[in-house]
């Protein structure tokens, strides 16, 4: 899935082979149906039983400074762009959003290029900003 800029209007488009697409998900919340961000907001919507509190506390204390530590950079990131630029993406279940430079996770903000859809972390998009020309060439993909 991939999303493209053109004329102001954003698609996100779902590849089925053979040189098709179609047009899936939403990209601003404004454009969301229910059925789209119902699994951001309901919780435990996967069927899975409850956890008891133990359990859930422990997870959390072992989890918590380090999701802060993520979200406190992220959100350093955000507070420096521009509000238009970010789009939104579908949830999709089991589907694990990765860099295309290094493989990592993606966890929450990152960058897509608007013409192939190459995704980038937030550390690899540092990196290429303070890279010189002659190292630029050798990175995998850079419409």
């Amino acid at each position: 899935m991939f999303s493209r800029s053109k004329n102001e209007t954003i698609l996100t488009l779902k590849y089925l082979g053979d040189d098709k697409y179609v047009v899936e998900g939403f990209t601003t919340v404004d454009k969301a149906k229910s059925k789209d961000i119902q699994y951001l907001l309901i919780p435990n919507s996967g069927g899975q039983p409850p956890l008891s509190f133990t359990n859930a506390n422990y997870i959390f204390i072992q989890l918590a400074k380090v999701f802060c530590l993520i979200f406190l950079h992220e959100e350093n990131v955000r507070s420096t762009q521009n509000q238009k630029s970010i789009v939104w993406k579908q949830y999709m279940a089991g589907w694990r959003e990765v860099c295309d430079e290094c493989s990592t996770t993606l966890f929450n903000y990152h960058y897509m290029c608007k013409e192939c859809g190459y995704m980038l972390c937030i550390e690899c998009s540092n990196e290429l900003s303070q890279i010189n020309s002659e190292k630029r060439k050798k990175i995998k993909r850079l419409c």
